[in-house]
């Protein structure tokens, strides 16, 4: 099968973002998520009913499962270089800066180059973008060999002594059963990944959470390693302004990149937390008498009520993506309606959550509530005229 996905043109290297690198690896995943829903849905639609139909069935998912994985090991490799190499030369040219205007707005600022001939970059390369590049490929290595069981759980769902004849009992025809069955696996979508701190993510969910993280790790690597070209030891944490509890007690205080026996270290605080998964901090330079920073704030109910209902209100969107996508990949017309049901009863839930808690200004984003709810807007998978 040829390739039809597109490839970048000669510019694009030199021209790319880091925010259109990740949208394009990240959509690559979340993308083959969708066709493989849709495609099993159509499998199961046409299949036999009895335990030859969920034999066929069972192999013509191991196909298109297959023929996605082959095109995301062609495609991953190349878009993950990027994203390291992107994330890692902007660590590196925002100098002194705090990434989103932290170090600037604090009085931030890079002396100049002691030796302009060398490229500092050039250490972030050599030495941590190899490290984080090779996690971030074992990662998305993890999602593409989840796939491949994909037939397996779809074939629990289908079998005569899966999910669905566990059910029949209750009254629902073999149909009915397996729609009810598929319905449910829908609304979870793919999942089965489990992170270093035993947190289990969907398919979507975890590519995400892998690529940004390995973005924000290769920035503030080259970001160290640049501070310490420069002789700087001294570094603080930006504001984001939408910390969470592990982040916000090191925003505004003083880090030390080499132990100096006064401040605590960079490593100390990762190690409590800072720059966790989805973490969205990043270092800046501190120079003592020059950067003024905000006082450290500690956590108080305030903060904790704050973040509890931010939570809150993903919950309420994860639940209205999921009743979308049980709506799109539905079985049946009857499983189609009580998900369409499920839907604006979930965004009846979502609305009245955000009237009844004004003083949070709490923003309602309708991309959160999408399917395909990644920021990945550029259209890399045109699976679907590859698979017909």
């Amino acid at each position: 099968m040829s390739n039809p996905l597109p490839q970048p043109t000669p510019e694009q290297p030199s021209t790319l973002t880091l925010a259109a690198a990740e949208a394009y690896l990240i959509g690559l995943y979340v993308g083959a998520e969708a066709f493989l829903m849709a495609q099993v849905t159509r499998i199961l639609k046409r299949m036999t009913p009895g335990v030859i139909g969920a034999g066929v069935a069972r192999q013509q998912v191991r196909q298109v499962v297959r023929n996605v994985v082959g095109q995301l090991e062609q495609r991953t490799p190349p878009l993950v270089g990027q994203v390291v190499d992107l994330a890692g030369r902007d660590g590196w040219r925002s100098g002194g800066a705090g990434g989103s205007g932290g170090g600037g707005s604090h009085g931030g600022f890079m002396p100049p180059n002691p030796n302009p001939g060398f490229d500092p970059y050039e250490l972030h390369g050599a030495r941590a973008a190899r490290a984080i590049r090779d996690d971030l490929t074992s990662e998305l290595l993890d999602v593409r060999y989840r796939l491949t069981r994909l037939d397996e759980d779809v074939y629990k769902l289908i079998g005569p002594v899966g999910g669905a004849g566990q059910v029949l009992p209750n009254g629902f025809t073999p149909q009915q059963a397996q729609a009810k069955a598929w319905r449910e696996f829908v609304a979870r979508g793919i999942t089965g990944f489990t992170d270093k701190s035993g947190r289990d993510w969907s398919l979507s969910a975890y590519t995400e959470m892998a690529v940004r993280t390995a973005a924000a790790r290769s920035y503030n690597a080259s970001r160290l390693q640049l501070l310490q070209f420069q002789g700087i030891n001294l570094c603080f944490v930006d504001d984001t302004g939408h910390p969470c509890p592990l982040c916000f007690p090191w925003q505004g205080v003083i880090l030390c990149i080499t132990d100096d026996g006064e401040h605590p270290t960079v490593e100390q605080a990762t190690a409590a937390g800072l720059f966790h998964p989805n973490c969205r901090h990043h270092l800046a330079a501190y120079f003592p008498g020059r950067t003024t920073l905000a006082p450290p704030q500690e956590w108080t109910p305030a903060h904790a009520d704050a973040y509890k209902a931010t939570q809150k209100q993903r919950a309420l969107e994860r639940d209205i993506r999921a009743a979308k996508r049980q709506a799109q990949y539905a079985l049946t017309s009857q499983s189609a309606a009580e998900s369409r049901a499920d839907i604006r009863n979930g965004q009846a839930k979502l609305r009245q959550f955000l009237a009844d808690n004004p003083d949070l200004n709490l923003l309602r984003h309708s991309r959160r509530e999408q399917v395909q709810f990644s920021n990945a807007t550029i259209n890399v998978l045109p699976y679907d005229r590859a698979m017909r």
